[in-house]
């Protein structure tokens, strides 16, 4: 069963992002006289869903609390179930796929790869700039830059030169 938090308002929103900071949320507005939107959260439920869906986050809106509307305003919610897929990256930038509307388990599942792969993507792009601008001096398990690297090396050249010309 995946683990869904029903929150109320902006403020436990905000908490639940920054308490999964970097992982995959899924945001669903929903109601309790929704048909769509039980099947979904009985979907989520299920002991497939924790195989299918490992490790996700689920931020949970009944669109009745009134602690909810400014969250319905906020992400235009026109109709039920809404969910879309975000991410809080290292910046605190909420990062968002497009919503979706209603409720199909292939449509669910087509929406979630697309998740996965934009944002693991961008982990990746961002580990690859990351290794590309540092390198490891072992001796002393310290990051530091290439920039640094190139100095070091440089002063020792400068100290070579002057002690071979002493």
């Amino acid at each position: 069963m995946v683990n869904i938090e029903v929150l109320h308002g902006k403020e436990s929103f905000d908490d639940f992002l920054v308490s999964n900071k970097n992982e995959i949320i899924l945001v669903i507005f929903s109601a309790s006289w929704c048909g769509p939107c039980q099947r979904f959260k009985g979907f989520l439920k299920s002991t497939e869903s924790e195989i299918m869906f490992p490790g996700l986050k689920v931020a949970y809106f009944d669109v009745d609390d009134e602690e909810n509307a400014e969250l319905c305003e906020i992400f235009e919610v026109q109709s039920l179930p809404t969910y879309f897929f975000s991410k809080l990256d290292k910046e605190n930038s909420l990062r968002s796929l497009p919503q979706s509307a209603g409720f199909s388990e292939e449509s669910f599942q087509k929406q979630y790869n697309v998740a996965l792969e934009t944002f693991l993507e961008e982990e990746v792009v961002e580990e690859d700039v990351n290794v590309s601008e540092l390198s490891v001096d072992i001796s002393s398990n310290d990051i530091i830059s290439e920039e640094q690297v190139e100095e070091d090396t440089q002063e020792q050249d400068v100290q070579e030169q002057v002690e071979d010309s002493e």
